[in-house]
């Protein structure tokens, strides 16, 4: 399954409202009875930092090699 998932809502910051807003993917798939979650998220007031949001392209490139290291096990 894919989903990515655009958010955004008022947050409290020391007595104030700020409004947040960002984006979440996740993949999520089943091997040999194992469910495997792979997510990665941008924004909000909190996330603002040096790293750089993975690509959708690379996350799905994660999933699928747990895939191959869960069938290989």
């Amino acid at each position: 399954m894919r989903l990515t998932h655009r958010w955004m809502r008022v947050v409290d910051v020391r007595g104030h409202g700020v409004c947040g807003e960002g984006v979440e993917a996740l993949r999520v798939t089943q091997v040999r009875g194992l469910i495997v979650v792979s997510s990665s998220s941008d924004g909000g007031w909190l996330f603002k930092g040096d790293t750089p949001p993975l690509p959708l392209s690379a996350l799905d490139e994660l999933l699928a090699e747990t895939v191959r290291r869960v069938k290989a096990a």
